[in-house]
């Protein structure tokens, strides 16, 4: 990439930095049109486009036991990738790195990519693993044991228990506030 052009104070004019912004695209196209006549105008496409964000493809397949997450993410390394739960938020994210070195030639791209997914409420989030091979990336999501109906005894009498400390706790909460109210006034 070429620096950026200085400019000497004889020549400051109203219309100079147009005449920049002219001269860089004319550099620019021609530098293309060479390229192209090169036989290297694909590839600099293809460059260009890599440089670019990207959103890698998914799909989810579930059976009895589990779910299956596969993403498609070519050029990625293993160690540029990145799983995060929180919650029942699973984040995937990572970036693609290119480097290119040739005689008198030197270029790098990258691309960064996030995904994220709500996860049911029967999925086992102790025991999710994932691997990653020749560009495809595969999270298991293990499904928790459904549980039937449950009934649920109704207790007469003085409440007890958890109900107990809600209720006591709002009791709390409500004489507080009145002992506030009355030093206010």
């Amino acid at each position: 990439m070429r620096t950026p052009i200085q400019r000497n104070r004889r020549e400051l004019s109203p219309f100079q930095d147009r005449r920049d912004l002219m001269s860089r695209f004319n550099e620019f196209f021609n530098d293309w049109d060479r390229d192209i006549f090169q036989g290297r105008g694909l590839e600099r496409l293809e460059k260009d486009l890599e440089r670019t964000d990207f959103s890698p493809s998914v799909d989810v397949e579930e059976n009895d036991e589990m779910f299956l997450v596969s993403a498609d993410i070519p050029g990625v390394k293993k160690e540029d990738l990145k799983i995060d739960l929180n919650g029942n938020m699973l984040r995937v994210s990572g970036e693609r790195k290119r480097e290119i070195k040739e005689e008198g030639y030197y270029e790098r791209s990258s691309g960064r990519f996030s995904r994220s997914f709500t996860l049911p409420e029967n999925v086992d989030a102790s025991k999710i693993e994932a691997n990653f091979e020749d560009g495809v990336l595969r999270i298991v999501l293990p499904k928790t044991e459904v549980k039937g109906s449950q009934e649920i005894k109704v207790q007469s009498g003085q409440p007890q228990g958890l109900i107990d400390r809600f209720l006591h706790r709002e009791k709390t909460v409500k004489t507080e506030e009145k002992t506030k109210e009355k030093e206010k006034h």
